[in-house]
């Protein structure tokens, strides 16, 4: 190694080189080959670049040139460059750490007597130079990340920082020893995990480092654990301790969210313990988007019990789920949780104001002559259109005058429309979208709420409706919680919205990943399958694609349709079909409505199938040689091998064996995704 450097044709030591202020137009010898060169072209990167090389990096204020065909380990061990610049920076006084407006800088530094150095990265370096350097001598490694996207993640406790270079990330697993991130704030980061994540943080999904609460540091604990405390002079210090102080903290964000597997381990129970202690302060509006199987009852059950002294009213739309939880709450002896549908919910703020209706009237078109006699002896479709335009009127929140939807929707006044909803306001016909829709624009349910209950809990949020959401968001001061999966959105022929993309940006959004229902590989492949399915298994049994499982087991069978569930049932035997008894009179009596009228296309969406065009294939003798077929197959479910479902009426539910029939179409993902997720051991899929 040598011990100077040539400068304007004359010997210069290293320690005087570095004190003076060169020109970055200077003219260099090169130790090596004694050929001219200018400093710019050591490190401009211009067709000269190859054949020179400036050490150390990155500064004008150099000590010595040389050849890049002289290899580092060729010519000295590491650790005697380093002793001899550190010492000649001690003895002039002038410091490892430079600091400009444009850039700050540690140069590489080597304690002697402890065979240790340290180096302090800018630059893009590929894991084999650094393997290369590990072999001289030990070092720890600063890798400077101040220019970074760099966030303090509050829920969690950890900071994430993008990853500047993509080389960096195998870089740092190559360093033996300690690898500390410079942030150019207040935290430092002592980088124990050198694995890499994807997050997605503030709207937009990165590759970065996560460092935990205990291994964010300050300065004085870089120094303690390198060899810089030993190497710096004590001006050198205090200039450093002077420059620390006024650095600002890192900024914060509330959440990230996790965006490879790898992530969604790492970060499912941090999201799962935050809403364990969390406060939900007055009207706070947190949401849980929680995948299929991911025990979201079991964690509302866990925060009835944590805050027991409020008074919890639980939410759902669908009456099977009311059922259950009820189980839940006697068995576990939980009584400050109180289960309704919204609908009930409704019901009672209605009673509240306007007293306990005779009936909940069913409007059809064959019986609103009853209601109102104007209708008597009117054409069946000019009753059915009134009652669905009643309909669409109560269930949008834009309007609630009927003559201001009038002008909007039709362009006119609709003065039968109008007499209608007059007999709906004097209570005369009383339907549970109307009694929605009279609490809505009258916002009863502020006083309701306030006096009878804490907080709400609200499960499938992915299934309500607009006019719900409104009076939840507007009408309650609360605190809130919805949970839900977005991926199990099937309900959108009934008019239901995914409540998770229409509450306020202030909200907290919280996402469970992990399913304790379907276990790998089936999980693995399944999160393969869809765009934005973000899930992970913690289940404790395998579960397999197998389309030819054994049948000898009994196994559900899914349905997208009534149609292919019907072709199917009249071959199988040993089958029960859940809900078929109510099914079958539905479908006589829609089939007599088919031979006698033809329904709109908009009453063909409101169903969830092609169930119409379907019997529109059969005369009434073929349609009752068809059921009667199916019936003949049916035994009591304790007793079948088979049994079928449609994908709706299965939502929620598990089975060990899982058949999917092969109506269910790939491009129709939420569907696909809710039939996918109901297995535990076996999953038959038609596409396997």
């Amino acid at each position: 190694m040598p011990k100077f450097a040539l400068y304007n044709n004359k010997i210069t030591y290293p320690s005087d080189l570095y004190k003076q202020n060169i020109n970055v137009e200077s003219s260099f010898t090169c130790y090596n080959c004694d050929e001219s060169l200018l400093l710019r072209q050591s490190r401009g990167k211009t067709e000269n670049y190859v054949e020179h090389f400036y050490h150390p990096n990155p500064c004008r204020n150099g000590t010595h040139i040389e050849c890049e065909n002289i290899h580092i380990d060729k010519i000295r061990k590491m650790g005697d460059w380093h002793s001899m610049f550190s010492n000649s920076l001690l003895k002039e006084a002038c410091e490892i750490f430079r600091s400009s407006k444009k850039s700050k800088h540690f140069v590489d530094g080597y304690d002697e007597k402890n065979d240790l150095g340290i180096e302090f990265q800018n630059s893009p370096i590929q894991p084999e130079d650094v393997a290369n350097r590990e072999k001289t001598t030990p070092i720890d490694w600063i890798f400077n990340v101040e220019k970074q996207y760099k966030k303090y993640v509050n829920v969690g406790k950890y900071i994430a920082i993008e990853i500047p270079f993509k080389c960096w990330q195998e870089s740092v697993k190559e360093c033996n020893n300690n690898v500390f991130l410079y942030t150019g704030n207040k935290e430092w980061c002592w980088l124990t995990d050198r694995n890499s994540y994807f997050l997605e943080m503030e709207g937009v999904r990165k590759h970065v480092w996560i460092i935990f609460k205990d291994d964010i540091v300050g300065y004085q604990d870089v120094f303690e654990n390198t060899c810089l405390e030993s190497i710096l002079s004590e001006n050198g210090k205090t200039k450093l301790e002077e420059l620390f102080n006024q650095q600002e903290n890192m900024e914060k964000i509330e959440i990230a969210y996790a965006r490879c597997r790898e992530s969604m381990y790492l970060l499912d129970n941090l999201h799962r313990h935050h809403i364990q202690v969390y406060k939900f302060p007055k009207n706070s509006i947190t949401a849980i988007k929680s995948v299929a199987g991911s025990g979201k009852t079991t964690t509302l059950l866990e925060l009835a019990k944590i805050h027991k002294k409020k008074r919890i009213l639980y939410l759902a739309f669908n009456k099977n789920l009311i059922t259950e939880i009820q189980d839940k709450l006697k068995t576990q002896k939980i009584t400050n949780m109180y289960p309704r549908t919204f609908d009930s919910l409704m019901r009672s703020i209605y009673i509240e104001q306007k007293g306990n209706p005779q009936q909940i009237d069913d409007l059809r078109p064959n019986t609103l002559h009853l209601k109102i006699n104007w209708f008597q002896g009117k054409n069946w479709r000019i009753k059915k259109q009134c009652i669905d335009y009643l309909t669409k009127f109560c269930r949008q929140v834009e309007f609630t005058d009927i003559e201001e939807y009038c002008k909007d929707r039709f362009g006119k006044p609709m003065p039968l429309l109008k007499m209608v909803w007059e007999k709906v306001v004097n209570s005369y016909i009383v339907t549970f979208d109307t009694i929605r829709k009279l609490v809505h624009n009258h916002h009863w349910a502020r006083e309701y709420i306030r006096r009878n209950y804490d907080m709400i809990f609200i499960d499938e949020a992915q299934d309500f409706d607009d006019l719900m959401l409104d009076v939840l968001l507007k009408d309650t001061d609360v605190p809130k919680l919805f949970v839900g999966d977005a991926m199990q959105a099937i309900y959108q022929w009934r008019g239901s919205i995914n409540a998770f993309d229409k509450l306020p940006e202030h909200s907290l959004f919280m996402e469970f990943y992990s399913t304790f229902r379907v276990g790998n590989p089936a999980c693995d492949r399944i999160r393969s399958m869809f765009d934005k399915c973000w899930m992970i298994s913690k289940s404790d049994t395998p579960t397999y694609f197998d389309k030819h499982f054994d049948k000898s087991e009994p196994y559900v069978y899914l349905f997208r349709s009534w149609r292919f569930l019907l072709l199917e049932a009249q071959e199988e035997q040993n089958i029960y079909i859940y809900g078929y008894n109510e099914k079958e009179r539905m479908i006589i009596s829609l089939h007599e409505r088919l031979m006698k009228y033809s329904l709109s296309d908009e009453e063909k969406q409101d169903m969830e199938d092609d169930l119409p065009n379907f019997l529109l294939s059969y005369t009434a003798h073929q349609l009752r040689e068809l059921l009667q077929k199916v019936k003949s197959n049916i035994v009591p479910k304790e007793k079948a091998k088979c049994i079928m479902y449609t994908i709706h009426s299965f939502k929620g539910c598990e089975h060990n064996n899982v058949k999917l029939c092969e109506d269910i179409k790939e491009e129709e993902a939420n569907l696909l995704y809710v039939a996918l997720t109901r297995g535990k051991k076996k999953i038959s899929y038609f596409h396997d």
